[in-house]
């Protein structure tokens, strides 16, 4: 393990971004990931290649790394993402609800403010997609209203 992190940081120093992305998945598959995340939160460099590996690849993973940063605004960022990623409107509903909850949490106002407009408005869809029987859920507000 303590040769992985010091040739791990060698990479970081080359600048060699492809070589760090190589030795944090060598890291990665040869540590507990506890001891990966530990490991990975003492180098800036490599946590925040890491970190933008994970926006492209696994963001639950990228969800993860921001709880243990304690960085709950950016958490629930990644929420709203997968939320609009979802396909089935509970699973989005859940996410916005999550979302909701860490913006609260971390006092970001105004964002749990807007994410609490988009779950009524994801609620009014719902109910107009019951009453109608036209696709409302994921539209804007305009062409759900102009759709009316």
């Amino acid at each position: 393990m303590n040769e992985l992190t010091r040739a791990l940081e060698k990479a970081i120093s080359s600048g060699d971004t492809d070589l760090v992305y190589t030795m944090v998945m060598q890291l990665k598959d040869s540590l507990t990931r506890e001891k990966f995340l530990m490991t990975i939160q003492q180098l800036p460099v490599a946590l925040s290649l890491y970190m933008q590996l994970c926006r492209l690849e696994d963001k639950t993973e990228l969800k993860d790394m921001y709880e243990m940063l304690d960085r709950k605004g950016d958490k629930a960022s990644v929420c709203v993402e997968m939320a609009l990623d979802a396909t089935a409107p509970q699973k989005r509903l859940d996410w916005l609800e999550e979302a909701k909850m860490l913006y609260t949490t971390g006092r970001h106002l105004f964002e749990a403010k807007v994410t609490d407009d988009q779950i009524k408005l994801l609620g009014h869809q719902k109910m107009l997609e019951g009453k109608l029987s036209s696709k409302f859920v994921g539209l804007p507000l305009s062409d759900t209203m102009y759709q009316v």
